[in-house]
C-alpha cells in the first residue's frame, strides 16, 4: 500500500520537483551515513548497524542518485561511511559497485577529504575479497592523500590499515612502525577508540609467532591472556581469551580452550563484527578435530562456509584461534574419520546454524570433553 502511494505521489511531481526531492533525500541520508556509518569497531559499530539497517534501501538510493547526479563529495562521502555496513550485512557486492562508480566520477580523482574515506572503503572491500596486494596499494594511496591534505584522522586510519597488511605479509618491522605512527596520531587526536584498536592489533600480532612456533610464543601468549582476558573493554578481552585458548590448547586442555574460544566468538557476535568472527572461525574445525571431535569440526566447517557465502567475503587468513598445539598430533580430516555420509550430514547441520549457535555448540563440545575427563577419573565429582 505504501509503495502504491509513493508511486502515485512521484507520478504527480514535475521532473524538476522530483530532482529537488531526490537531492534533498540524498543530502539527508548523507548526514545519517556520516553520523552512524563511520563507526569502525566495537560497540559503536553495533549501534551503527542497528541505526542504519532500517534505512538500507534509502541509503542505497541516496548513493545511486549522488552518482547519477555527479555529486562527487556526496557520493564519495556516502560510500566511505557505508562500506562497513555493507560488509557486515552481506551487501559487499552492491557496495563494491557503488564505491567503484563513485571513484570513477569526473572530478573524484582530485584531492579532497571525502576521497580519503572512499579509498578506505575501496581498500576494505579488496581486503575482504582476498586481494591483499590491491588493498595495500589503495591504503598507500589513502595515506599519501591524507598526508597531502594534512588530515590527521585520515593519516591515523591509513597507518593502522597499512600495518595490518604488513603484518599479514610478514613485515613485522613495517607493522610496528605503522602502529607507532598511528598511535601517535590517535593520541594527538584524543581518539580512545583508535588507541584501543592499535592496542588490539599490537596484541594480536603476537599470535603470528604462535602460528609458526608455539613454544617460542608461549610467554607472550600467557602475558596477553593474564593482561586482557578479564578487562572490561570487549575487543581487548577477546584478545585475552584468544590467547588463553592458545595456551590451553598447547597444554592439551581442550575444555578451557573450547570455552575460551567460544567466549571470544561471542564477543565478535555481540559487537556485530560478523566478518571477523567468520575469519576467526576458519581455524576452529582443525582445533576441534585435533581434540577428537571430528563431527563437531565438520559442523563448524559447514557453519563457517555458509557464513562466508552469506557475506560474500574471502578471508585472507584464518583468525588467531588455537590449532591444538604442537604437543598433539595432527588429526585426520573429519571426512576421513566420519566417512562421506556422516561428514555431509554434519556439514548440512552446520550450514543451518547462526554464529550465536556456533558459539554455544563449541562450548557444548567443551562440555563433552569435561564429561569424558570425569568418566576417565571416577573419583572426581561433577560441579
Amino acid at each position: 500500500m505504501l509503495e502504491t502511494m509513493r508511486a502515485f505521489a512521484v507520478s504527480r511531481l514535475e521532473p524538476s520537483d522530483e530532482a529537488v526531492l531526490r537531492r534533498r533525500h540524498a543530502s539527508s541520508y548523507s548526514v545519517l551515513a556520516a553520523r552512524d556509518g563511520g563507526k569502525h569497531h566495537g560497540e559503536d559499530l553495533a549501534r551503527s548497524l542497528d541505526r542504519l539497517a532500517p534505512d538500507s534501501a534509502n541509503l542505497s538510493a541516496a548513493c545511486k542518485f549522488a552518482i547519477e547526479a555527479g555529486d562527487v563529495d556526496t557520493a564519495l562521502g556516502l560510500v566511505g561511511n557505508l562500506w562497513r555496513f555493507w560488509l557486515q550485512t552481506g551487501r559487499l557486492t552492491e557496495g563494491r559497485a557503488l564505491i567503484d562508480a563513485a571513484l570513477m566520477l569526473p572530478g573524484a580523482e582530485s584531492p579532497r577529504p571525502a576521497r580519503i574515506m572512499a579509498l578506505d572503503a575501496a581498500a576494505g572491500v579488496e581486503y575482504w575479497s582476498g586481494d591483499l596486494a590491491r588493498a595495500g596499494s589503495l591504503y598507500e594511496e589513502q595515506l599519501a592523500l591524507a598526508d597531502a591534505l594534512d588530515d590527521p584522522p585520515g593519516q591515523a586510519l591509513a597507518w593502522s590499515n597499512l600495518g595490518i597488511t604488513q603484518m599479514i605479509n610478514g613485515d613485522i618491522d613495517g607493522f610496528r612502525a605503522a602502529m607507532t605512527e598511528a598511535r601517535r596520531l590517535f593520541e594527538e587526536l584524543g581518539d580512545q577508540s583508535g588507541l584501543t584498536l592499535i592496542e588490539e592489533y599490537t596484541a594480536v600480532q603476537g599470535f603470528s609467532a604462535a602460528m609458526t612456533d608455539l613454544q617460542e610464543a608461549r610467554p607472550a601468549l600467557e602475558t596477553t591472556a593474564a593482561r586482557y582476558e578479564s578487562v572490561a573493554e570487549p575487543r581487548l578481552r577477546k584478545v585475552g581469551l584468544t590467547a588463553r585458548a592458545f595456551v590451553a590448547a598447547m597444554d592439551g586442555d581442550g575444555i578451557t580452550a573450547s570455552r575460551s574460544a567460544a567466549a571470544a566468538l561471542r564477543i565478535d557476535v555481540a559487537l556485530r563484527e560478523t566478518a571477523t568472527a567468520v575469519a576467526d572461525g576458519l581455524s576452529m574445525p582443525r582445533f576441534l578435530a585435533a581434540f577428537g571431535l571430528p563431527e563437531a569440526a565438520a559442523v563448524v566447517e559447514g557453519a563457517t562456509a555458509a557464513a562466508i557465502e552469506r557475506l560474500g567475503i574471502r578471508p585472507l587468513v584464518a583468525g588467531p584461534l588455537p590449532l591444538a598445539g604442537e604437543a598433539r598430533p595432527e588429526a585426520p580430516a573429519p571426512i576421513e574419520t566420519l566417512g562421506p555420509e556422516r561428514y555431509d550430514a554434519a556439514i548440512k547441520r552446520g550450514r543451518l546454524m547462526t554464529l550465536e549457535e556456533v558459539a554455544d555448540f563449541i562450548e557444548s563440545e567443551g562440555g563433552r570433553l569435561v564429561g569424558e575427563a570425569h568418566s576417565a577419573q571416577p573419583g572426581i565429582a561433577s560441579h
